[in-house]
Formats: C-alpha cells, structure tokens, sequence
C-alpha cells in the first residue's frame, strides 16, 4: 500500500522483488596453479601460510613464478591460497624440469640446455 507523504501528488511504493541479495564472501583466499619444485601433481591443497607452501612445495623456485606469487600474496595480507601443482614428464628431454632447485642441478640443466641449441637468453 502506497503512504502518502507531504508533498501533494507524491506516493511511494515498495514492491517485493524475487531478487535476492549478494552474498559476501572472503576476498582473502585465492588459487594458484603452476609449477613447483616438489609436492602432490594435480591436486589443490590448501595452505594457510608461506611457511606452509615452503613445507609442501619447496617455496622459491627459479624454474617457476609460482613459490614468488605465493609469497607475495601472504606478504600482502593473504590468509589461505589454494595450490595445484602441474608437472608433465617428457621422457624425450629429461632436463627440461629438474626435480630438484640446487645450484648444482641448475648449472648441470643450463650446461645441457645450451649443448643442445637452447638460446643463451632462454625464459623458463
């Protein structure tokens, strides 16, 4: 039923909608999926803290950006992540992903790269 307010000729009237209402939800939790030294492939974990991806992937990784975006996401205020690492074996080149992220692997994989024809300024 329309009120009647005190301007003359001006009525309002609120009509129940079927539209429901958006619903918050936490902005501090997001996913990641990449590469990682170690870990379960093909899984989501989730962790609670840097320390945590450190415990299950290895943490900072040169051969990925993934260890640095987690990082970087809990340094600015993130309370849960959610991880999934990707990993395809190639039987044909076995130094294209190094199972481990010591400075003796990566000079051995560069060395090989580079035998090979891989550029000198390779992104990987």
């Amino acid at each position: 039923m329309p009120s009647a307010l005190t301007y003359p000729g001006v009525y309002v009237e609120e009509i129940p909608s079927g539209v429901r209402t958006i619903t918050g939800v936490a902005t501090s939790i997001t996913a990641f999926i990449g590469r990682a030294a170690r870990g379960r492939v093909n899984e989501a974990v989730t962790i609670n803290s840097f320390a945590d991806f450190e415990k299950q992937f290895g943490g900072l990784w040169s051969y990925s950006t993934l260890g640095f975006a987690v990082r970087d996401f809990f340094l600015n205020g993130g309370g849960q992540a959610i991880v999934v690492r990707l990993y395809h074996s190639d039987p044909a080149n076995q130094n294209a992903n190094p199972p481990v992220a010591d400075t003796a692997a990566r000079s051995r994989f560069w060395r090989g790269a580079l035998a090979n024809g891989a550029p000198a300024c390779a992104s990987v």
